[in-house]
Order: C-alpha cells, then sequence, then structure tokens
C-alpha cells in the first residue's frame, strides 16, 4: 500500500476521499487539483473569485467516528504487573489482509457546503470565463484534533500499543486522542500509520467541466450527475446548522 492508492482505498471503505498525510490542511470551499501521488493540491479559494462568492457552511460535531475493514480486528485487554512495572492497558489490532484500513477520528467536525446545487450552478456559468477543467472544489471536510490511521501493508498485519495508568483500559476512541500517550510495543508489516494527529483526513468534492463531446458534467466525490439534475441521485447527508 503507497500513499497514492489510499485516497481511493478511504473512498472505499467510508465513501470520503482520504487524504495523506492526514495533516495535510483541505477546507471547505479550497479549489484545487489532484496531483499524480493522489493528494489534493490547494490551488486557491472560492473567496478569492470574485463570481463565485463564498457559500455558507453547515458544521456539526460528533463524539467518535470509527471506520474499519472487514478484515481488522481490534482486542483491548491489561497486561498485569510484573515486578516494578506497574499494569498496563493493552490494545492490538490484527489486518489478515494486505491493504485494509482502521480510520478513528475523536470528536470529528462535519463540516459541508449548505447548498451544493446553487455551487454548481455558479461554476458552470463560468466553464468559458476562466474555470479550469481539472479544478475541484472541496465541499464537505471530517476533521479532528486526534486522527488514527492505520493501514496493512502485507497479510497478517499486527500493531500493539500499551499507556499504564489507564483506568478502566483502553477504548476505541481512546486509539485516536492526542493527550494518551500511547507506546507502541509491537508492530508488523503495517504500511501506513498516523497517530492521534490533528488534521482533516476526509473530504468530499465537486467537479464541473465540459467532457470531450462537448457536454457539461458534475462529478461529485466520483458519483456523476447531468447538470440539470442537481446530484438527487447522489445526495450528501442533512447537515445540522
Amino acid at each position: 500500500m503507497k500513499p497514492k492508492d489510499y485516497p481511493a482505498l478511504a473512498r472505499k471503505l467510508t465513501s470520503y476521499w482520504g487524504s495523506w498525510p492526514v495533516s495535510r490542511p483541505i477546507e471547505v470551499g479550497d479549489i484545487g487539483i489532484v496531483n499524480s501521488a493522489g493528494a489534493f493540491v490547494r490551488v486557491t479559494d472560492l473567496g478569492k473569485i470574485p463570481q463565485l462568492p463564498k457559500p455558507a457552511i453547515s458544521s456539526r460535531q460528533s463524539a467518535l467516528y470509527d471506520m474499519s475493514s472487514q478484515h481488522v480486528d481490534v482486542q483491548f485487554g491489561v497486561k498485569a504487573a510484573a515486578g516494578a512495572q506497574a499494569a498496563e492497558a493493552r490494545a492490538k489490532i490484527t489486518f489478515s489482509h494486505a491493504g485494509s484500513a482502521l480510520i478513528i477520528l475523536d470528536r470529528p467536525t462535519y463540516r459541508q457546503v449548505r447548498d451544493i446545487t446553487m455551487l454548481k450552478r455558479q461554476i458552470l456559468a463560468l466553464l468559458d470565463d476562466g474555470w479550469e477543467q481539472d479544478w475541484i472544489v472541496v465541499v464537505e471536510t471530517v476533521s479532528a484534533d486526534g486522527v488514527t490511521v492505520l493501514v496493512s501493508g502485507e497479510r497478517n498485519a499486527a500493531i500493539e500499543f500499551g499507556v499504564s495508568a489507564q483506568p478502566g483500559g483502553l477504548l476505541l476512541g481512546d486509539l485516536a486522542k492526542a493527550g494518551i500517550d500511547l507506546a507502541v510495543r509491537h508492530r508488523k508489516r503495517i504500511g501506513m500509520a498516523a497517530f492521534g494527529e490533528k488534521g482533516t483526513p476526509l473530504y468530499r468534492t465537486l467537479r464541473v467541466r465540459k467532457t470531450f463531446l462537448g457536454r457539461t458534467q458534475a462529478e461529485l466525490s466520483g458519483g456523476t450527475a447531468v447538470p440539470n439534475e442537481a446530484f438527487e441521485d447522489v445526495p450528501l447527508p442533512d447537515m445540522d446548522t
């Protein structure tokens, strides 16, 4: 598993594109391209294009976001005290297949353009007036102060964490919390890893362009809708204001 493969892996698992490294700044309204390594590269933002006023944004927060491939197993336990060593809470994560992933966000914040249909129509009006064919617009992000992402590089990969003085043992959300001093006790065949980092690891995009045949096409995170249908077939979830 290489970093350029991660965006598509995250997309398959979560319905969002994945950003690597997870600390890469991405905000709703950013305009950019995806480079050959699969990374979003910011060029400008909606607020800097006079014909495209910065859109209204909805926002909400939840306690935890976690998603894993079906070939991932997480087990929690406690290693008993031995001699001068104190008891230690443990978490062991195993991956039976290569390219399997575990994504955990502690208290994630979801931000989304409130009226994507309006934004799409505004971009349509600019297709022959300076809008670049390969530009995409970030229309939704999921960010958190604590993000943990693990991807197996080979079959039968595993990683084990330990932390002392953790009352009640470890919980899944603890693996992403920035304030917990997790120590890696064992690591085998893990291809990509981020531990408790602050960032925006997940995002959705809008792309409006003309096809080779001259038709106008709109794409929302890889799902396609003709311009006059305004994404009824692939709507984003409702967001709290």
